[in-house]
């Protein structure tokens, strides 16, 4: 008997190789069906179905198949070339239609379409035919449908996963479907709105299969706290972020046990945090992060009760935008897994915000990477041995408090505080220390991974060192209002070095997109390799200095610029008409132009938010309101000449201002073509001749000033200059007459009636002689027609010409001979 074992062992596994042999490759129904659904597929990259080729289809990229039967039952095409948050890359993602011919895959498990453009067509509802489906995925890949109904059918689903599917709003007004699907354990339904689903915790609740349940921004607004939830013993993840629920927290998480990720962020969860998340002693991550939580932090965080010494899993912990007050409980050392603490912006009003001393148990946290709490009201001020154990700290940020130094780490943000002394050297990656009153020198020591160095709003004086632009991998540079005096960017090592060579350090800081040295004392020349170098600069700011003489042509070089301020200093000259090859200043962005806005990095938009530019004269603080700005101001200076027409190239740009300068010359009328145009000011230069009638045209124009110059005729009327009503935009032009200004003497033509008049009078030119070409051309064509198809009249024109010929002839011998005679 037992050396019939071995035998049998044989016969099994020769047998399984003869099978596979004989259902070598695939089936050829199933390889049609792809190929038929490949050809409806638009490929961007060209090399995703590259490999869909050839006769086994089992082969190919995305596919696989049951060993014994060669069935197709895997097809994935899920995208995996994503950018930093996780979205699919614009020109990575598949697309168009899909072929019905995927009917004929009746053995797939395994169905995933995420992360790809489908273009809103509709999902097909032959999926919900396919009965052996374990899997599906269909998140982000902008289908339409509402086929939930029809997924009843597929019993054997254990992952569903539509985020981010447009579902049509009667196809969700119940959830029952889902007691169909008896091992369901993962359900994502992210960004449906399931407003009518008023029994949604009731369906839910019968899936007890369920491990994992995803329903953000779902939109749900009704949850019942006393719904008990007893089915649902499994489930370790809950995410119910962003679903307007407006209640107290509910009860029934008592009855999650083993739940080790809970979300209920963005909501308008009120009241105080109940006893019983003590229970949850397996959550390794909790987010109630934005709702109107209030009290102190929990008694069980103070306290230490049993319960919190087993709380050992827990590695983030969110609390930030509620409104707790009091101070951080020194027991908050003892979890000593967490790597994510948020206590940001907690404030009832301005005297009941969480605040005191920060304690020094936090120095027990170990696992530390992310430290939040800003916009808050602490007051202790933060010695270095505070945080000397927490050796892998990555982030922290303090801003918008009270305190008053630091240790090594990658982001650190301490502004809007009030720390005094030196900056401190480390290997920082980010450093933001604006709005505090810091002295002294910059940068005493490198930092070779800087890559974001905020120090504006201070004290700093000194020059600005050859030191930064060794900072290969610096992309924001703000050191605007402080004490800075001497050269810009003196980047010379060697002081006999040529006024005009670009120096070597330089070459190094081909990443910076943001300069801003505004509101200082900088003195010397703009240097032209500003624009031979920085070439990926989009802002740039040296507004408020003391910088002289002409501003180099080579400064349109920077092609990327979005941002150009140069206003209130000692500049010359003319303005150079190559500005006008401001090449992203010519593009017009909207606010639905996402990609736009996708590929401006963090680093500007913080920049933005922050700005102050000066409209019509007046400085505005933007603070996120005034949004993206396409902007050039060149104001109080001294420059001189006329305005280039090249800046109307500039189709994007949103404000133009050029006051308080000597330029001279006519208003171009070409810049009725910036139709973007939201500010102009030309005021108080020695500008003449007319208002240019195309400014009527400025739609989006809401700021104007004009005045002070030497401005003459009738002011255009008619479309955006009739909401512009204010006389002080011209006053100061003594030759301007009509309305806001006192009326035109009657004798005097509006000069825009003198155009239209001029323009009627090239019309009737015009006309008169394409009118004279016309006839001439129709009575030639006539006359030669009548000649080919009337005959009589052929033979009577040739003898007519035959006549007169003979006359011409007799006529020219006559003279002849009486010339002779």
């Amino acid at each position: 008997m037992g050396s019939s074992i071995p035998a049998l062992l044989f016969l099994y596994v020769v047998f399984h190789l003869f099978l596979n042999t004989l259902v070598s490759g695939c089936h050829e129904q199933e390889r049609q069906a792809l190929l038929k659904f490949k050809q409806g597929l638009d490929d961007p990259t060209v090399s995703k179905l590259c490999s869909w080729v050839g006769e086994d289809c089992c082969k190919w990229t995305g596919i696989s198949y049951k060993n014994t039967t060669s069935h197709v039952i895997m097809l994935d095409l899920r995208n995996v070339d994503l950018d930093n948050y996780g979205m699919p890359l614009l020109n990575s993602r598949l697309g168009s239609k899909i072929d019905s011919s995927l009917i004929h895959l009746k053995h797939l498990k395994y169905l995933d379409l995420s992360l790809n453009d489908f273009s809103m067509i509709h999902i097909p509802k032959y999926f919900g035919s396919f009965e052996h489906l374990r899997y599906v995925n269909h998140s982000y890949a902008n289908f339409i449908g509402n086929i939930l109904h029809q997924l009843c059918n597929l019993s054997n689903l254990h992952t569903l996963d539509l985020r981010y599917v447009f579902v049509s709003f009667d196809s969700v007004d119940d959830l029952s479907w889902l007691s169909s699907l008896f091992f369901l354990q993962y359900l994502d339904l992210s960004e449906l709105d399931l407003t009518r689903a008023l029994n949604w915790q009731q369906e839910i609740n019968k899936v007890s299969s369920l491990k994992e349940l995803h329903l953000s921004y779902c939109m749900l607004g009704n949850i019942h706290s006393s719904f008990p939830f007893s089915n649902l013993t499994s489930i370790n993840v809950l995410d119910l972020s962003d679903d307007q629920f407006n209640s107290t927290l509910p009860h029934w998480l008592i009855n999650f046990n083993s739940l080790a990720y809970l979300d209920l962020s963005v909501n308008e969860f009120s009241g105080s945090i109940p006893s019983i998340i003590g229970n949850l002693t397996s959550l390794e991550f909790l987010n109630l992060s934005h709702n109107f939580i209030d009290g102190r932090i929990p008694r069980s965080f103070r306290d230490l009760p049993n319960w919190l010494t087993n709380f050992s899993s827990l590695t983030h912990l969110d609390l930030g935008g509620n409104e707790f007050s009091g101070s951080i409980p020194s027991t908050m050392g003892s979890l000593t897994s967490l790597e994510f603490l948020d206590l940001s912006n907690n404030s009832i009003d301005a005297d009941n915000k969480l605040g005191g001393y920060i304690p020094e148990s936090i120095g027990k946290l170990s696992n530390l990477l992310y430290f939040d709490i800003g916009n808050n009201s602490f007051t202790f001020v933060i010695i270095e041995s505070l945080l000397t154990e927490v050796e892998r700290l990555k982030f922290i940020r303090m801003a918008h408090n009270n305190l008053n130094i630091i240790v090594n780490m990658e982001h650190l943000d301490l502004s809007h505080n009030q720390l005094q002394g030196k900056l401190p050297n480390s290997f920082l990656q980010i450093l933001d220390f604006s709005n505090n009153s810091i002295s002294g020198p910059i940068l005493e020591k490198n930092m070779p991974f800087l890559s974001y160095l905020d120090i504006s709003n201070n004290s700093l004086n000194g020059s600005i060192p050859s030191l930064l632009c060794k900072l290969e991998t610096l992309e924001y540079l703000d050191l605007s209002s402080n004490y800075l005096h001497g050269n810009i960017l003196d980047c010379w090592e060697n002081k006999s070095m040529s006024l005009w060579r670009i120096p070597s350090t330089m070459k190094k800081m081909k990443l910076l997109l943001v300069l801003d040295l505004a509101h200082n004392k900088l003195s010397g020349v703009i240097q032209t390799w500003f624009g031979e170098n920085l070439s990926s600069l989009r802002i740039l700011s040296l507004r408020s200095n003391m910088i002289y003489e002409n501003i180099p042509p080579q400064i349109s070089n920077i092609s990327s610029l979005l941002y150009f301020d140069l206003s209130h200093n000692n500049l010359s000259g003319a303005i150079p008409r190559s500005l006008g090859n401001f090449t992203a200043m010519t593009n017009i962005h909207d606010a639905s132009d996402q990609f736009f806005y996708a590929s401006t990095s963090a680093l500007e938009l913080k920049f933005l938010d922050n700005i102050v530019m000066s409209l019509n004269g007046v400085e505005l603080e933007n603070n996120g309101a005034l949004g993206f700005f396409n902007l050039i101001d060149l104001s109080a200076n001294s420059l001189f000449g006329d305005i280039p027409e090249e800046l109307t190239r500039l189709l994007g740009l949103i404000s133009l201002n050029l006051s308080s300068n000597s330029l001279k010359g006519n208003i171009p009328n070409e810049i009725g073509a910036l139709k973007q145009l939201e500010s102009l000011d030309l005021s108080r230069n020695r500008l003449f001749g007319e208002v240019p009638s195309s400014l009527t045209t400025l739609y989006f124009l809401s700021k104007l000033n004009l005045s002070y110059n030497n401005l003459s005729g009738r002011i255009p009327s008619g479309f955006q200059l009739q909401t512009l009503n204010d006389s002080s935009i011209y006053i100061g032009n003594d030759n301007l007459c009509g309305q806001p200004l006192s009326p035109c003497p009657t004798n005097e033509a509006s000069p825009h009636t003198e155009i239209e008049k001029e323009k009627d009078d090239e019309s009737e030119m015009t006309g008169f002689f394409v009118s004279i070409g016309l006839g001439i051309i129709v009575g030639f064509w006539g006359f030669c027609a009548v000649l080919i198809f009337k005959t009589s009249w052929t033979i009577a024109y040739y003898r007519f010409c035959d006549d007169i010929m003979e006359k011409v002839i007799v006529a020219k011998t006559i003279w002849n001979y009486w010339r002779k005679v």
